[in-house]
């Protein structure tokens, strides 16, 4: 749980407060509640619940959005900052932070020192941010909403590259705030991330930095980067320079990224960005997660997830909410068993429950139960079909899709599958596939050439027919295959129906159509060859 002050307040995370102006009874009790300036990873609740312990958010705030409208400071103070001692938590052993010597260059250009200034004009917050665009930066939400202080930031600068006094590529004031409801109204650590939208473009003299959701292989042992503007070295320099660290990640969890030993931070380092270098992504850098907290263990950072990706790729393209795409019903003519080659229509509607418009792929496939429709096509077409739809924000639209089943190499149980697909992170993806009944495919009867095997392979629960014809007497038919684990029916020409092994030996046979059926009841996928032939007269 995170430490508390003498009210029973949470201690707030590690972001720099500056006193305005000497400090009343209130601004003293301000002031206290952010000193020790740390906040524990396992704390997932509000200071506020009534009973005084912490109350979790509901999932339905969880993903909901909080938006403020950010007015800029024309005042052009510059307060100073308040002595105040503060015991470092986020320090591990050596400080192995280093001075950015010349932060114009690439990528430190694109980390920015944010000064806010407070709901109720009180104080003013100095910490980091990193531009993830022309005129957006990407900070912790804890650094422009504050609930002690009346919640929102009344202001909040940016300046880029910031070193000492200078500002190589000017500042930026904040026009629009972001963040989740998670955090505003339940301070979930989670969900401690923010972005920010500036009035100018400060993004385009400086570039700035990709955002991605990274996989749990590219964050295991992965060396991650961050850079900002700490406390401390502020207080012993007398005036903010920019510094950076890296260290291996400890661990992690869908939300969050924990680091320890060499990657050390401080207070006033709160919103810095997490980056990966080009190593882990293929290609560029790309900022991971957040920089948040930390305590006495380690230091903790909020991971960008595929679903506060989508958030953040709605928010920098003028949408409260991304595309969350789901097929809403769909119908099939396909069903039960058939024999190829088969055809028909599938309809399909899909929904569009975000604001954000979306551009999608519709398809249909089969899948094949027995592996899980990921393993094998069997010679079928994949997909069967697709087309390319437009879905506007909260809307939804209805297509067909004309498929055609045709003849394959196999036989069983399978069902036709429907897929979205928007090629962009969606909150919730896991009704973007929808999967109908079980069917069985048969294949047409094959039939068996006289004294030539026939290769073939089946499925698990496959059955393949065969037709043999016997068109004069002969002294004695002869049917083999090499499947060893198959099971065969054979039917005579009058009806009659025997089972046989991997060979059969039937004298003087009966004139006619013979039918034989192999079936695989196991798991596996044998191939085998099937040999019929007739003795002479």
């Amino acid at each position: 749980m995170r430490e508390r002050d003498r009210r029973g307040r949470p201690e707030a995370p590690a972001c720099r407060l500056l006193r305005r102006s000497p400090p009343g009874p209130r601004r003293g009790l301000l002031r206290r509640a952010w000193v020790a300036g740390s906040l524990s990873a396992a704390f997932v609740a509000s200071a506020r619940a009534d009973d005084g312990g912490p109350e979790t958010a509901p999932a339905s705030l969880r993903l909901d959005v909080a938006t403020h409208v950010c007015v800029p400071s024309t005042s052009g103070q510059r307060p100073r900052a308040a002595a105040k001692s503060v015991t470092p938590k986020s320090v591990h052993g050596p400080d192995d932070r280093y001075w950015i010597s010349v932060p114009t260059q690439w990528p430190w250009r694109t980390v920015c020192k944010v000064t806010a200034e407070s709901a109720d004009g009180e104080w003013t917050f100095s910490s980091s941010a990193v531009l993830v665009g022309a005129r957006y930066a990407l900070t912790a939400a804890h650094v422009v909403f504050d609930p002690d202080s009346g919640g929102w930031v009344r202001s909040a600068r940016i300046v880029p590259a910031f070193d000492g006094t200078n500002e190589p590529y000017g500042a930026a004031d904040a026009t629009l705030l972001r963040t989740f409801t998670a955090y505003t109204q339940n301070l979930d650590p989670d969900y401690d991330i923010a972005l920010i939208e500036l009035d100018s473009g400060v993004g385009d003299r400086t570039g700035w930095l990709g955002v991605m959701s990274a996989t749990d292989d590219q964050l295991r042992h992965a060396t991650v980067n961050t850079g900002g503007f700490p406390e401390d070295k502020r207080r012993f320099y007398g005036v903010d320079f920019m510094w950076g660290a890296n260290g291996r990640v400890a661990s992690f969890t869908p939300d969050t990224i924990t680091y320890a030993g060499a990657l050390d931070t401080y207070e006033g380092q709160s919103g810095s960005g997490l980056w990966l270098d080009s190593s882990r992504t293929g290609a560029g850098v790309y900022v991971v997660g957040v920089h948040t907290q930390g305590d006495a263990v380690a230091n903790y950072g909020v991971r960008i997830s595929p679903s506060k990706l989508a958030f953040l790729k709605a928010w920098e393209s003028g949408y409260l909410t991304p595309a969350d795409l789901r097929i809403v019903a769909w119908a099939t003519p396909f069903g039960g068993g058939f024999v190829t080659p088969a055809s028909g229509s599938v309809t399909v509607t899909v929904a569009n429950d975000g604001a954000t418009p979306a551009t999608a792929t519709v398809a249909a496939t089969v899948r094949y139960l027995s592996d899980g429709g990921s393993k094998y096509t069997h010679g079928l077409p994949s997909p069967l079909a697709s087309t390319v739809i437009s879905v506007d924000g909260n809307s939804a639209v209805t297509v067909e899709l004309p498929v055609s089943i045709p003849d394959t190499a196999w036989t069983g149980p399978c069902a036709l599958a429907v897929a979205v697909d928007g090629g962009v992170p969606e909150p919730d993806s896991a009704n973007n596939v929808a999967v109908g009944p079980t069917m069985t495919i048969w294949s047409p009867t094959r039939p068996v050439d006289l004294g030539r095997k026939s290769a073939d392979f089946l499925v698990p629960g496959g059955v393949r027919t065969y037709e043999l014809s016997v068109g004069a007497v002969r002294r004695r038919l002869a049917i083999r295959h090499s499947g060893r684990r198959l099971q065969t029916i054979v039917r005579r020409p009058d009806g009659s129906t025997f089972v046989m092994g991997r060979s059969w030996n039937e004298p003087n046979p009966q004139t006619g159509t013979w039918t034989v059926y192999i079936q695989n009841p196991g798991s596996h996928f044998p191939t085998y060859w099937l040999l019929a032939s007739l003795s002479k007269r």
